[in-house]
């Protein structure tokens, strides 16, 4: 089974009323082999504005690994993401408040085959992978 790190990110559009999603699979040669972002639209997601697309992402990078039989890190730079399923390595978990929160906490748990772990960014503090998401969330506003 192939392991990957997988950097997430998500952003709200006030102006446009949308959020956006993003994320980046990148191999052990530190190569791009998936990318994906889009526009997120669901009213329940957007009432937490960019903490409901940052949920998304981490979702839609799940699938993925779902869907090609792998194992993944996900790099965030929201620490709600890891704290929500803290119980997953032993730690006591936020209590989650929301019906996005409780939805992403749901999948998490009944797909952790396919995270190993979560690991921290600091956001726009020049990660290369975690600009470039936030680049992607960036970009789908130009196309709607």
């Amino acid at each position: 089974m192939n392991i990957y790190k997988i950097y997430t990110d998500g952003s709200y559009n006030k102006d446009a009323g949308v959020g956006a999603y993003a994320f980046i699979v990148v191999n052990d040669n530190n190569q791009i082999v998936h990318r994906n972002s889009g526009i997120v639209t669901n009213a329940g997601l957007l009432r937490g504005w960019q903490i409901g697309c940052e949920c998304k992402a981490v979702v839609e990078a799940l699938r993925w690994c779902n869907s090609n039989n792998a194992v993944c890190d996900i790099y965030y730079d929201l620490v709600n993401l890891r704290n929500w399923v803290n119980d997953l390595w032993g730690c006591k978990a936020w209590k989650t408040n929301t019906e996005y929160s409780k939805a992403y906490r749901y999948y998490v748990l009944n797909n952790r085959q396919h995270l190993r772990n979560m690991v921290k960014v600091k956001s726009h503090s020049g990660n290369f992978y975690n600009e470039m998401v936030d680049g992607m969330c960036n970009q789908c506003y130009t196309e709607i």
